[in-house]
């Protein structure tokens, strides 16, 4: 799941729209190595990093619980950018619940944050997988590069019930619960992100631990405000099927571009503030779209009627 959202506030005044606010970028689907890019006008940024849950152990024997895999650990620290500065990235693999005939559930994967050259390494260790029937529990994930670096928990020692798997670690008021204790049934999965998986507990067939949670990357950091402004809607000479756009001038940094929303039309320039227009239907009215967009700090737009007459 990775999403970056903008939490802001929009204003509409005079046939323009204006954006402003905080993005927070959250990912904690695993997907090899990945890359995030400061937006323009961003100069700072808050990073956090949790590494992935161990699973929970399994159990076949009565009353023999599973134990509880450990949390993943987590670090956070602010980071001062210039916009286009590139990080790369990795989020770590919650670790598979533990077969009921199997020693040991999987271990939880690390998440990382990376720059080379601004000397940026910031590592969350997974947790350890707990084994079956109250064999020894996951062990917590620990932690390093940040101004705040947080253990997980270690998962609980199974008893007559599949037990607990630890808490990831908590940095920035975050963490991920472990899964929950449980009798008679498979282990319950740990909460994103980084909770250990919990034991299970055989009462009558052979039952399988909880996966651990997978980590997760989560940076913050304080966006622009970004302003469009299409123009005022046109209504042209007689007869005429081509006309001129002039939208808010693009940010150094950010991208614009025209688009038809409805209605028909050709852009001469669709990624320049001022384009030429063409190929207009005389009596058929046409919708175009200005949008300013500035990467992971997302996109504002304003629209614009040309409405076109015949002669006579």
């Amino acid at each position: 799941n990775k999403t970056s959202l903008v939490f802001a506030l929009l204003f509409t005044f005079l046939g323009f729209s204006e954006i402003f606010g905080q993005s927070p970028y959250i990912d904690n689907t695993p997907a090899g190595t990945e890359t995030f890019i400061v937006p323009a006008g961003v100069t700072s940024i808050t990073v956090s990093v949790w590494g992935a849950g161990g699973g929970g152990g399994g159990s076949d024997t009565n009353n023999s619980g599973g134990s509880g895999g450990g949390g993943g650990g987590a670090t956070t620290r602010v980071i001062a950018v210039t916009p286009g500065d590139t990080f790369t990235y990795t989020v770590g693999t919650g670790g598979t619940g533990g077969l009921a005939n199997a020693t040991l559930a999987g271990n939880g994967g690390n998440s990382t944050f990376i720059n080379v050259g601004l000397s940026i390494n910031l590592l969350g260790n997974g947790g350890t997988g707990g084994a079956r029937n109250q064999g020894a529990a996951g062990t917590g994930g620990t932690a390093s590069g940040g101004t705040i670096n947080s253990t997980g928990q270690n998962g609980t020692i199974g008893n007559g019930s599949g037990q607990v798997g630890g808490n990831s670690g908590a940095v920035v008021g975050i963490f991920g619960p472990g899964g929950a204790a449980t009798n008679n049934s498979n282990g319950n999965s740990g909460t994103i992100p980084g909770g250990g998986g919990g034991g299970a507990e055989r009462g009558g067939g052979s039952r399988n631990g909880g996966a651990g949670a997978n980590g997760q990357i989560y940076i913050t950091y304080t966006c622009p405000a970004m302003t469009a402004n299409a123009g005022a809607d046109q209504t042209l000479i007689a007869c005429a099927t081509t006309a001129t756009l002039t939208g808010t001038a693009i940010p150094a940094g950010m991208t614009g571009t025209w688009t038809v929303v409805t209605g028909p039309g050709t852009i001469t320039s669709p990624n320049s503030a001022t384009t030429g227009i063409t190929n207009l239907v005389l009596g058929t009215n046409t919708t175009f779209r200005w949008t300013i967009s500035n990467g992971n700090c997302g996109s504002i737009s304003d629209t614009i009627l040309i409405t076109t007459v015949f002669g006579g």
